[in-house]
């Protein structure tokens, strides 16, 4: 019974201090929260929790004391006496092994998951968009249509819009778009182009259909490849232009000038390519570059829902206020929806993700520091238990460096028995986290290496104290205290 209650007073003890980091991880959990998480703001640690908390620490408590105190229940005194105390100890060292390698198993494996997400989110960070989101501003709005019922009325507060801003000081360029990258605001159609017979194979793809205004592509910094941009003559009342995007040149027309191709949203009216523009990610980096075509705002029917993009020669947030004054200066009932640093709308595309590497990391963290405390726990335990004998090896001539490896010797042993298997573990959990990897395998060589490499430099951290306590044992007082 004295051991049950101790063990339940050191899980309680874990526990409270458990509880603390819980109230500090959830303040951190919430500060890096991914951004489609709902109501994350309201977590916290209720009743309910701290309850269950309780509970289960009272419960290991009492399943890791019960084996000890059971079979120290069962022990005879005498031999005990007789033994000089090793039997009584030696049942339980394969179990504390047996448990130390389950720890380093589980720290690999969340370690190897940790280190593929962390080089998965390197190489993500490392795709270019196709854009270059620095010095830019944007504002969202939508027109009432009950005020904008027609083309003429939304084409003309665009117009004044777009004039008015680009005359603000230190914008550079200032466009107009419907579908902003990373915006959730893409719509996709059917393309059919005009020149191939709806027979033909390939005739109707799907694309990205999105309304521009001039100076949009130099705004975002998207290079013009071939061709000519928006023009302010492209309007309703002339010929319909299109631009597309390298992707869709080189898919439709590998071996072709793309310029003065005709193609249609579903069939006519037929548009005629003017121009080609570099590839942009519009919905993820992790997703290859998608088919679109761009069109004159003028000819893209009414629209109510637009963002201005203005590149600016300083820092884009500076420019917010002038931009709000800007859009009630046309209109003083008109709202902006929202207005942002164009990096921040990047940035956000990548807190999700972010937020996986942050979880597995601490996960695979936590477990290392089990794993090196109960490193530590076995080795001072085993050399305590083997005075005697590290007392007689040191009598017939061992050196106290010896002793040293021979303890650093039995923790890596235990440390690769536990990689081991920690890998096949590894292998399995990576196999349910392969649609979180980008441009990585799941059997990534360098991943693998640098967990196990952190593992052996923990496991050598927490063996160093008790080897070198080994190197100070005196044979003398060893093998009298024996």
């Amino acid at each position: 019974w004295l051991m049950l209650a101790e063990g339940v007073l050191l899980s309680a003890a874990g526990g409270a201090v458990g509880l603390l980091l819980a109230a500090w991880g959830v303040r951190l959990f919430v500060a890096f929260k991914p951004g489609d998480l709902p109501r994350l703001n309201e977590l916290q640690i209720d009743y309910q929790l701290l309850l269950f908390a309780l509970g289960a620490s009272f419960v290991a408590g009492l399943i890791s004391s019960f084996a000890p105190a059971l079979r120290t229940s069962r022990t005879e005194l005498t031999k005990i006496l007789n033994s000089g105390g090793d039997r009584a100890t030696s049942g339980g060292r394969r179990l504390r092994q047996g448990l130390v390698v389950l720890e380093v198993t589980l720290s690999v494996a969340l370690l190897i998951a940790s280190a593929l997400l962390m080089r998965s989110f390197s190489r993500l960070l490392s795709v270019a968009p196709g854009f270059d989101p620095d010095q830019v501003l944007i504002g969202e709005l939508t027109l009432p249509l009950a005020k904008y019922d027609s083309e003429a009325k939304t084409s003309a507060f665009f117009g004044q819009l777009l004039e008015r801003v680009r005359n603000l000081p230190g914008v550079s360029h200032a466009g107009l778009v419907n579908a902003l990258p990373f915006s959730d605001n893409g719509v996709q159609g059917p393309l059919v182009l005009a020149d191939r017979p709806s027979t033909d194979q390939g005739t109707q793809l799907n694309c990205h259909k999105i309304a521009v205004s001039p100076d949009y592509f130099a705004s975002l910094g998207i290079p013009l490849v071939q061709g000519r941009d928006v023009l302010t003559s492209d309007t309703s009342n002339v010929e319909r232009v299109v631009i597309i995007n390298q992707h869709l040149a080189t898919s439709v027309w590998p071996n072709e000038n793309p310029l003065g191709k005709r193609l249609g949203w579903g069939g006519p009216p037929w548009m005629k390519v003017v121009g080609v523009v570099g590839d942009v990610h519009q919905d993820r980096l992790d997703e290859e570059p998608t088919l679109d075509t761009y069109v004159p705002y003028a000819q893209a029917g009414p629209i109510w829902s637009m963002t201005v993009t203005l590149r600016s020669q300083r820092s884009p947030v500076l420019l917010t206020n002038a931009l709000r004054a800007t859009v009630l200066s046309v209109d003083k009932d008109q709202p902006l929806n929202r207005i942002a640093a164009l990096r921040d709308l990047v940035s956000q595309s990548y807190q999700q993700r972010r937020f996986q590497v942050l979880m597995i990391g601490s996960f695979g963290l936590l477990a290392l520091i089990l794993a090196g405390v109960g490193i530590y726990g076995v080795m001072a335990y085993s050399v305590e238990q083997r005075r005697q004998e590290m007392g007689i090896r040191i009598a017939l001539g061992a050196t106290r460096q010896q002793l040293f490896y021979v303890v650093l010797g039995e923790a890596l042993v235990i440390a690769l028995a536990g990689m081991l298997t920690g890998v096949v573990a590894a292998l399995g959990l990576v196999r349910l986290m392969r649609s979180l990897l980008y441009q990585v395998t799941a059997t990534d060589v360098l991943s693998y290496s640098l967990a196990c490499l952190v593992v052996v430099v923990a496991v050598l951290l927490a063996s160093y104290l008790p080897a070198r306590r080994a190197m100070k044992i005196d044979p003398v007082i060893a093998l009298k205290d024996q």
